[in-house]
């Protein structure tokens, strides 16, 4: 595991830049120095070898830290959109999890003044309705479930009868999951209807984009209501990076991981590595950014053929 990550903050009109290195141990934040002057670019004596080794560089633009605090975009769209650098590798970096989780590294967090690093919710009292959630998976172009959405669907179909909880469908639109002109979660109780699956009971829909959105509206919806336990079936491949999510602003919640049978070995082990470049990435974003906030404020009501849904306000409040 990489023991020091160094933060570089570029300039947008010349060649300086700033930061601060930052040293783990195995479960928290060990020490680190801020506001200090580092070279732009990677230090020729310290090459990108020796930094994999014992040192992660990241490197972010003014401009990126700017539009993350104003609202304008999150730090995990920021660190997948490519607009975080590494000296390193993302796997290697996946291994601070656990010390981003710590009180001294809460601290630093403090210290940054982010105002993204807000407070995961307090322990929900054991009352109210159990929720079992299903996060989305890919469909094809003509709504056709994928064999993720498929097992992901029926074990949390299963898991809420067994429970008596609610049914919470997610997945709303999106370049990597669903293109067509529904959102994906109807997409999804279509099928549970026609494999007889689809509760009495009524269900929630939360029209949700990626990993965080699903966190951040269970967050709210909780703040809404008295609730039970939470619930959320995802794939196991998936269930590390949702795990380190909710941790960090629905710690109360369980993960349920769900095999996938029918993927090849190929397939299968392209998810785990894609994961692990994502769940790397995720890190990088609460290093620099703090845990997620929604940008958007969220609206719910009635919907023709579901009990509730949720969704972001078109004009963003």
């Amino acid at each position: 595991m990489p023991r020091e990550l160094e933060v570089v903050v570029t300039a947008e009109r010349d060649d300086s830049a700033h930061g601060a290195l930052l040293r783990f141990g195995s479960d928290d934040l060990a020490g680190y120095g801020a506001d200090r002057t580092v070279p732009g670019r990677a230090d020729p004596a310290d090459p990108v070898g020796v930094l994999s080794a014992r040192r992660i560089r990241l490197t972010v633009s003014e401009a990126a830290l700017r539009d993350v605090r104003s609202g304008a975009a999150t730090g995990t769209s920021t660190a997948m959109s490519g607009r975080v650098g590494i000296d390193g590798t993302w796997p290697d970096l996946a291994r601070l999890r656990r010390a981003t989780m710590g009180r001294r590294f809460r601290r630093y967090l403090d210290a940054l003044g982010s105002p993204a690093a807000d407070a995961p919710s307090p322990p929900v009292p054991a009352h109210g309705a159990d929720l079992v959630v299903v996060l989305a998976a890919p469909n094809g172009p003509d709504g056709t479930l994928s064999p993720m959405a498929r097992d992901r669907s029926r074990a949390a179909a299963r898991l809420s009868a067994e429970l008596g909880a609610t049914l919470v469908l997610t997945g709303g639109f999106g370049a990597q999951f669903n293109t067509t002109g529904c959102p994906h979660w109807r997409h999804c109780r279509d099928w549970l209807g026609s494999q007889g699956l689809l509760p009495d009971r009524p269900v929630i829909a939360m029209e949700t984009r990626h990993t965080y959105d699903d966190a951040l509206f269970l967050r709210e919806l909780a703040r809404t209501r008295a609730v039970g336990s939470i619930n959320l079936v995802t794939s196991d491949y998936h269930a590390e990076r949702v795990r380190y999510v909710l941790d960090l602003v629905l710690p109360t919640a369980r993960v349920t991981p769900v095999p996938h049978a029918e993927l090849g070995a190929e397939a299968e082990a392209r998810l785990w590595r894609h994961e692990a470049h994502a769940l790397g990435k995720t890190v990088a974003a609460t290093v620099l950014f703090g845990p997620d906030r929604l940008v958007t404020p969220l609206e719910r009501g009635p919907d023709s053929d579901i009990a509730e849904r949720w969704v972001p306000t078109p004009d963003g409040g």
